[in-house]
């Protein structure tokens, strides 16, 4: 069976993705995410890091591999990925997609992995939908693991650009960060979204913090291969009123800390993080606003760090 090969570079990581010819026609419509990052082979390969990933069909049912051991799992949002060990060489994610399973195999670089979907997927159009949280859920995955050693960080975040500056807004699920972003673009301006939900952070040669633009933007389509320096890092919690402090670099750690992605229980991921996590909160402000679902928030914010 003959496969067709995209190659993307996101911020300084470049990967590429191989699937099957036959599933072109929903493959060209699900990495329409991806256009803006699409680049020729030369281009990812060289790049500072790089990984790949081929998607193929399962000709069998799917089920947990032979010698799986389970190592942590995580269920949110109808979502479902459990990542464990395959024996001494290999790791796998068994993830399950509102109705969809799957298997992501790799090694313990995490450089060359497998994603195996269900039989007759490409031809189902209601599976479309599964199949994009599949891709992308695998390809943040790998972009997080393979990174993390390489003063790079995939952040949780909505994140907005102001006068060559970006400001990145964190927050639990459910707290406002699109909708402070929102507030920005509404009421401040200048503004415009660079991403709403999956920014890619990281320390230039120089020492220097940004972040980039991501094919990852959660509901919000934003994908935008750009890049700027950091501004400001917030983190938003909902309050009564409006108010804004520095935080200590106590607060600052455990805000970035839980807002990248990444397997924090592997000794190479988790140290490569904290390294990363030193230098950005060295080299960035960081502030909380405790803050209402209101202008004054945004306008009280952007006054305050844009300084």
């Amino acid at each position: 069976m003959e496969s067709i090969i995209k190659h993307y570079q996101v911020a300084h990581v470049g990967f590429s993705l191989s699937y099957p010819d036959s599933s072109q026609e929903m493959m060209s419509v699900l990495l329409e995410a991806y256009q803006a990052f699409e680049c020729d082979e030369q281009v990812a390969s060289a790049a500072l890091t790089s990984f790949s990933l081929t998607l193929n069909e399962s000709g069998e049912e799917l089920r947990k591999p032979a010698g799986f051991k389970e190592e942590c799992r995580q269920d949110e949002e109808g979502q479902l990925i459990i990542s464990g060990s395959l024996g001494e060489k290999q790791k796998a994610f068994l993830m399950a997609m509102t109705d969809m399973k799957s298997i992501l195999v790799t090694g313990h670089d995490y450089q060359h992995s497998c994603l195996l979907v269900p039989a007759g997927t490409f031809s189902q159009k209601s599976a479309f939908g599964s199949l994009k949280a599949t891709v992308d859920t695998s390809l943040m995955l790998l972009y997080a693991m393979r990174s993390a050693a390489g003063d790079t960080l995939l952040f949780h975040s909505s994140t907005v650009v102001k006068d060559g500056k970006a400001y990145l807004f964190l927050g639990k699920s459910g707290t406002g960060k699109s909708t402070h972003s929102g507030l920005w673009l509404k009421h401040i301006e200048g503004t415009r979204l660079l991403n709403d939900d999956n920014p890619v952070v990281y320390i230039s040669h120089e020492g220097t913090p940004m972040v980039s633009g991501s094919p990852w933007s959660g509901k919000t389509p934003c994908y935008k291969n750009e890049e700027y320096p950091i501004g400001a890092i917030v983190q938003l919690r909902q309050a009564p009123e409006n108010k804004i402090r520095k935080q200590t670099v106590i607060e600052s750690y455990v805000s970035i800390k839980t807002s990248v992605s990444g397997k924090a229980w592997e000794k190479k991921i988790a140290d490569g993080q904290h390294q990363t996590i030193e230098k950005l909160i060295g080299a960035t402000r960081l502030y909380q606003l405790d803050c209402l679902p209101d202008a004054g928030a945004a306008l009280l914010c952007c006054q305050t760090i844009s300084l």
